[in-house]
């Protein structure tokens, strides 16, 4: 059951609605149809108005009674005849205003005791994001403290959730260069401090934009949530997920438990090359293989994918100067990035709800909703391509869900966790394992 709320306390009635959610988007979207039928009342009818014209009002919709969304109308069209009388209305989770408002570059001299953002000082990725709702005035509060339910009846009352202690990385900014710079671990362990090319806004950029811009320099996420929060995440740092978070489909043997309907698997080979340089200060080791500190060390000089034609080739600048093996193991990164970005796998769910796996499921009422950013295993033999995922670990990328005659409707995008890493801006130390394919 689908169940939409005025400001948390008044319900709108509505007869549709479809919502796409993403991990790497930082705004997620909602559209719903209103009509006016023999059984709506004066009540429906005012709280609808309410809605439609007071841009200070708060939406929550709830899904079997669990929060799905929080956001705004961004847009409203309404359609009028003799015969009936119907809203469409396009929803915006809350973060739409950062998204929209051109950025104000944020002074630090006077907060959290830090510099000038633009002199010398240190500040981090989480407080970049503080002062910079503060300027915009957004009031922040604690998502665990007593006035957090203000967030569904306030507009302009956020939330920051963050994930990982990356976003508290100090970066350290230098005046006199002109440079400001992080310290970076590497896929071999080592650390190293790096320039960050990302830390000043242009002048029309939106405080939005620039966020998700520096935050992918840094290896972050920025999404949002259920709440309308702000959402700070690694971007490819992976935890085990509960066992029954898992997607299954199985085509001989134990089929009791498959919970997948239907399935799609793209693959573009486009994105697969043979071989992968990473071109370091201008100067393509592998071309030069007499200066070679790659070739000098016994090491590849370049990274390999045996299964892609080898007239293929894929060179991309390091920004920085880098040891050898970080040179390595960044090209073998690389690979496996532009291989996760080559494979799309889309699923329909029996469910939008995690669904039973043998007696690792927990109660029916308190299965989870199926949220972008879930991480899952997911078991699929695929006839088509000859091809077995076997309880591979994958991110929920892309939800999108569709409600009509009181049902709902849900399709899923899953992807390898490095499809979100950045090889060519940050090597990071893997966290995950390799893909396993079993071919016959």
């Amino acid at each position: 059951m689908l169940t939409v709320l005025l400001n948390n306390q008044f319900s709108i009635p509505i007869i549709s609605a479809s919502a796409t959610s993403t991990r790497e988007k930082f705004v997620n979207t909602m559209n719903m149809s209103l009509a006016f039928v023999d059984t709506t009342t004066e009540e429906d009818i005012y709280n609808i108005a309410t809605m439609l014209n007071n841009q200070s009002s708060v939406i929550c919709v709830y899904i079997d009674g669990v929060r799905y969304f929080t956001g705004f109308v961004e847009e409203a069209q309404i359609n009028e005849s003799r015969e009936e009388f119907t809203i469409s209305v396009k929803l915006q989770s809350k973060t739409i205003d950062l998204l929209q408002s051109t950025y104000i570059p944020p002074i630090f001299d006077k907060v959290n005791g830090g510099s000038n953002f633009f002199t010398n000082g240190e500040i981090n990725f989480l407080n970049i994001i503080r002062i910079t709702l503060q300027k915009l005035g957004w009031v922040l509060i604690d998502p665990q403290g007593s006035d957090s339910d203000k967030r569904f009846t306030e507009h302009n009352v956020i939330a920051i959730i963050n994930k990982t202690d990356n976003a508290k990385k100090p970066i350290t900014l230098d005046n006199k260069k002109g440079t400001a710079t992080v310290e970076r671990l590497f896929v071999d362990g080592t650390k190293a401090s790096t320039t960050v090319k990302s830390l000043k806004p242009s002048a029309t950029e939106s405080a939005g934009a620039f966020l998700m811009r520096l935050a992918n320099e840094l290896g972050l996420i920025l999404t949002t949530n259920a709440d309308g929060d702000i959402v700070i995440e690694d971007a490819s740092a992976t935890a085990t997920p509960p066992l029954w978070q898992t997607f299954t489909k199985r085509i001989v043997g134990d089929t009791a438990y498959n919970n997948i309907s239907s399935l799609d698997i793209t693959r573009n080979y486009a994105q697969i090359y043979n071989k992968y340089y990473r071109v370091v200060n201008d100067a393509d080791d592998q071309n030069t293989p007499e200066k070679s500190s790659v070739s000098s060390k016994g090491l590849p000089k370049a990274s390999i994918n045996d299964n892609a034609r080898k007239t293929r080739h894929y060179a991309y600048s390091a920004g920085e100067t880098v040891n050898v093996q970080q040179q390595v193991t960044s090209q073998e990164m690389m690979a496996k990035t532009m291989f996760a970005r080559s494979y799309d796998l889309s699923i329909t769910p029996i469910s939008h709800r995690y669904t039973t796996i043998h007696d690792l499921q927990p109660n029916p009422q308190e299965r989870k909703l199926i949220e972008a950013g879930d991480l899952v295993f997911v078991y699929i033999e695929s006839l088509g391509l000859n091809e077995v995922i076997d309880n591979e670990l994958m991110y929920v990328s892309e939800v999108s869900i569709k409600f009509a005659k009181s049902n709902i409707g849900l399709s899923v995008k899953l992807v390898l966790p490095d499809y979100y890493s950045n090889p060519s801006i940050r090597p990071r130390k893997q966290l995950i394992r390799q893909r396993k394919l079993s071919l016959t």
